[in-house]
């Protein structure tokens, strides 16, 4: 580009403050890329004002005919008001803006008017920002670059023996934002009163908030091993507290990009900080340690960040494990850190950014050349009014781009400017570039032999690892690294694992299969792009390792395969041929066989399981080699059991790119993980499908899919991911309309009977038992409620038992109305249900079956096969309630000794097949169950 197209900066320039930093990290990158400025320094924020950095660039003017203001959405009224709104006149104004929420607020939206694009730190605040923005909106990431500090432990006044924590931030961020709180719980829980470790939280201007300050105070409750430096400090200061401390910590919220966390890592810190949002951009599980956490609704207005909007709840007890961890093991922590440190100053530095600056600044000026000659700009308005209010524009020559909505795809287009001080026309048709905040289109790259990356995620997996590794060695396929990612396993995973090193060839076959030998160079390379590396790395979760993996593979392709899976031969081979027929292939599948493990052929849920989840492919109206991701989710079946089509990781072959453009896999997901991926891939990408066989899908009693049914995770997992994600995130980005409805019929529960109205009609009952208005209400509610209990999926039972239906239920349950003689119709559809549960418990809706026999029937009654029932927890105190019940009065003759004697069988069952130790949490449950009955009779 013409550099004669400089740039005015104009911002807090000199403000010790986020905000500051921000805008003295783009002048470094402007710098280095020899991009000329000058500044146009903002004094009017209430932080401290003395970073002399550039202040021999500061200027009264804006020569050049781009600004770049970076205040914030809701400070651009004052910035106009103090600098003129001259200062936009005739120039390309670009705005810098950060926004730490999925929601931006609406009051903010005038300040675009005065923007031709906006500049943001991160994805999530592109995001954001993007989803109501009426121009483009460009990430461009901080450059970072940090001296090695003067002063030392000793100079500060920091103990020089102890192992030191530090958090920093301003009270202006919001307290509540910055989380101070979570970080000091997690620390004491992990250390305790411990004087070997010292947590050191650092922030400025609490004079302005007292009560915080004081609440802050409160939360350390004068511990010794907590420490406040309260104040301003020098930049060599901050540094040399950063180059000191032995981790950095952040339990926040949200953030807008985490620049005290990316500066830690650019020391070669452990940072441990909450998972979710800007901070992402460049922490992930292999140079940090990431907490985990739930989303939650806030829980009122604390400034900008109003009630109802989203943001994180870090869990302290996985952020208290890891401050432990890091400590602990600290000679690994310190490899993490190591790596953060290289990560940081390769992708984050000046040099890095600059480029990308300067094709930004250049893709304005091409697309003027592309419209000839140099336009003159239009007059004018007469200046009257102000920009950020939406009306009384002082500027008329981008109409365009102030009534077109979503314009995301197209910039706006100034020409090239002959001398600095040459204003810059407004014309539409600029392509974004890159760099911009825009789906990705892929572009064909012809390569003959992709190298593919086998990674195998492993936990504890020594039983059937060995067979895992060799079928990914014997793959026909020859350009393959094959990566072991270990997370923290207990047994000989890792040592199993590292005897296959010396069993892989990191050369290619002499001769390679014959279906490979027409498509590859006729020159191969002496060494080809082959590696076997184990990496064994601190306890991620499952999750986090498979995204550990991806961090890792060096692959245009990714092959998973987990460790009690196997691979066929040709797998790769045929996988890799029919993704590079087509460069917007995001992923290719095939069918997978079955494999029964020893352990599984004689457990009832596992033989169940490999016949509801054998052929799933089947589950698609129509498969095509090649199909658009968009035509699969029009699919009139995608919403019809089995919701995962697909199938496991291991079926799979995915392009790495695709990460970049869909995001890795979700860590708040733990059974739906693997089908929220898939979604995502078909909204933005082809899929292939090889109708062979691939790969072979190992059942047995230790995988953690069992581990997730027992605990009720499954529950919760697939409320999270039809309601948060595909009903809701992702409903508005790409899933068609038709494929939204038919999840919400499918997933979402149908209200049932009001709990209210039962209640009425059972006092009314109660009060006269002949009342026939209420009998027959009640009747058909019963029937009603047993029609919403046999629609109820098995993962929404919990929702659904503690919500509507649940209360419901429970009333008509306590009406009287089982005193009723039964219809003739109501005693058959009575006796199928009793049928069915005679079987016993372990199939399909088993449990609403149960339910809807107790609206007919007590449990003595019914054949109820109790001994070994997998019952869930969450209904697991009730369901001893039921066994128990039995009528106030018995009214036909020989029902009470039938009652005993099924009571005395069920005394019998306990006292012989449960543990009677008074602390065991099952026994303790059924014991309540027969006290509560002894006190009822």
């Amino acid at each position: 580009m013409s550099f004669n197209l400089g740039i005015n900066i104009a911002g807090y320039v000199n403000g010790e403050f986020g905000i500051g930093e921000g805008v003295r990290a783009n002048i470094r990158a402007l710098k280095a890329g020899k991009i000329p400025f000058v500044i146009n320094n903002f004094t009017r924020s209430p932080h401290r004002k003395q970073d002399s950095t550039y202040q021999n660039y500061f200027s009264p003017d804006n020569p050049y005919p781009i600004n770049l203001i970076q205040v914030n959405a809701d400070q651009v009224r004052a910035f106009l008001k103090s600098v003129g709104t001259s200062y936009i006149k005739g120039k390309y104004n670009i705005g810098f803006w950060a926004w730490e929420l999925p929601s931006f607020p609406p009051e903010w939206m005038p300040a675009f008017s005065v923007f031709d694009e906006i500049w943001t730190y991160s994805s999530y605040c592109a995001d954001s920002i993007s989803l109501v923005s009426p121009i483009p909106v460009i990430k461009i990431a901080p450059s970072i670059s940090l001296p090695v500090p003067t002063q030392s432990r000793e100079a500060l006044g920091l103990p020089s023996d102890r192992f030191i924590f530090l958090f920093m931030f301003d009270f202006y961020s919001r307290i509540e934002r910055k989380n101070p709180g979570a970080t000091i719980a997690a620390f004491k829980k992990a250390f305790g009163d411990s004087q070997d470790v010292v947590l050191i939280i650092k922030f400025s201007n609490s004079k302005r908030f007292p009560a915080q300050r004081q609440q802050l105070y409160q939360l350390a409750a004068n511990a010794e091993n907590i420490r406040f430096i309260d104040g301003y400090l020098s930049k060599d200061e901050i540094n040399a507290l950063l180059y000191s401390c032995d981790s950095y910590v952040s339990l926040h919220r949200s953030e807008g990009f985490g620049l005290t966390m990316a500066e830690a890592m650019y020391y070669g810190k452990p940072a441990i900080a909450t998972g979710y949002s800007s901070n992402t951009e460049f922490m992930n599980v292999s140079n940090s340690f990431l907490v985990s956490y739930e989303l939650a609704a806030i829980a009122e207005d604390y400034g900008p960040y109003k009630k109802g909007n989203l943001w994180a709840e870090p869990n302290i007890e996985h952020a208290s494990f890891l401050m432990r961890y890091v400590f602990e093991n600290y000679d690994r922590a310190k490899l993490v850190g190591e790596r953060a440190s290289r990560d940081i100053r390769s992708l984050l530095s000046p040099q890095a950014i600059a480029p990308k600056i300067s094709k930004r600044l250049e893709l304005i000026a091409r697309g003027t050349r592309r419209q000839g000659e140099m336009e003159t700009q239009r007059p004018a308005q007469d200046g009257q009014g102000d920009p950020t209010t939406g009306s009384g524009r002082t500027r008329g020559p981008n109409e365009r781009l102030r009534t077109d909505k979503g314009t995301r795809g197209h910039s706006p287009t100034p020409p090239v400017p002959q001398s600095p001080n040459s204003p810059i026309p407004r014309s539409p048709g600029l392509p974004l570039s890159p760099t911009a905040h825009t789906p990705h289109t892929p572009h064909p790259t012809p390569q003959l032999t992709p190298l593919v990356s086998i990674c195998i995620p492993t936990y504890n997996g020594a039983e059937y690892i060995a067979e895992a590794i060799q079928s990914a060695i014997a793959q026909t396929y020859p350009y393959i690294e094959i990566i072991i990612a270990d997370d923290g396993s207990t047994d000989r995973t890792v040592e199993i694992a590292k005897s296959f090193q010396s069993q892989f060839s990191r050369e290619l076959p002499r001769e390679l299969p014959n279906q490979l030998s027409s498509k590859l160079p006729n020159q191969l390379p002496n060494q080809a792009p082959r590696d076997f590396r184990v990496i064994a790395h601190p306890n991620y979760g499952l999750v986090g390792n498979w995204n550990f993996c991806i961090s890792e593979a060096k692959g245009k392709y990714v092959k998973f395969l987990f460790q009690d899976d196997l691979l066929e031969p040709n797998c790769v081979a045929e996988m890799v041929e029919l993704a590079e027929k087509d460069e917007e292939i995001g992923l290719v599948f095939s069918p997978r066989a079955i494999l029964l493990s020893e352990n599984a052929k004689s457990n009832r849920a596992c033989l169940a399981a490999s016949v509801k989840i054998a052929n799933l492919h089947q589950g698609w109206t129509s498969l095509q080699p090649i199909q658009s991701g968009l035509t699969l989710l029009a699919d009139p079946n995608l919403a019809e059991d089995p919701f995962n089509k697909i199938g496991e990781p291991t079926t799979v072959l995915i392009r790495k790119a695709v990460w970049q453009q869909v995001g890795l896999f979700d860590d708040r997901l733990c059974q739906f993980v693997d089908v929220d991926m898939w979604l995502r891939i078909m909204g933005h990408y082809k899929i292939g499908f090889v109708n062979r066989t691939l790969s072979k899908l190992r059942i047995h009693v230790g995988q953690h899919t069992w581990e997730n049914f027992h605990s009720e995770k499954n529950t919760k997992d697939l409320v999270r991911f039809i309601l948060d994600k595909t009903l809701g995130e992702y409903a508005a980005t790409f899933l068609p309309a038709e494929a939204t409805e038919r999840i919400k019929e499918r997933f979402l529960i149908k209200p049932g009977p009001s709990p209210q109205k039962i209640a009425s009609y059972a006092q009314a009952y109660q009060k006269d038992p002949t009342d026939s208005e209420a009998i027959a209400f009640l009747r058909q509610a019963r029937q009603t409620l047993a029609d919403r209990w046999f629609s109820v999926l098995e993962i929404h039972l919990e929702l659904a038992y503690s919500g509507q239906i649940g209360k419901a239920y429970k009333v008509l349950l306590g009406s009287g109305i089982k005193n009723e003689p039964l219809t003739e119709a109501e005693k058959q559809f009575a006796n199928d249900i009793a049928d069915r549960i005679g079987q016993g418990f372990g199939r399909k809706k088993d449990i609403q079956h149960f339910l809807v026999g107790l609206l007919y029937r007590y449990a003595y009654q019914l054949p109820v096969k109790y001994e070994n029932a997998p019952i869930p927890q969450w209904f697991f105190e009730d369901f001893l309630k039921f066994l128990v019940e039995a009528p106030e009065e018995f009214r036909d003759p020989g029902e009470s000794d039938r009652y005993s004697v099924y009571l005395q069988k069920l005394l019998d069952y306990t006292r012989s097949h449960i543990d009677r130790e008074q602390n065991a949490i099952v026994w303790q449950k059924v014991a309540a169950a027969f006290g509560e009955l002894a006190n009822r009779y």
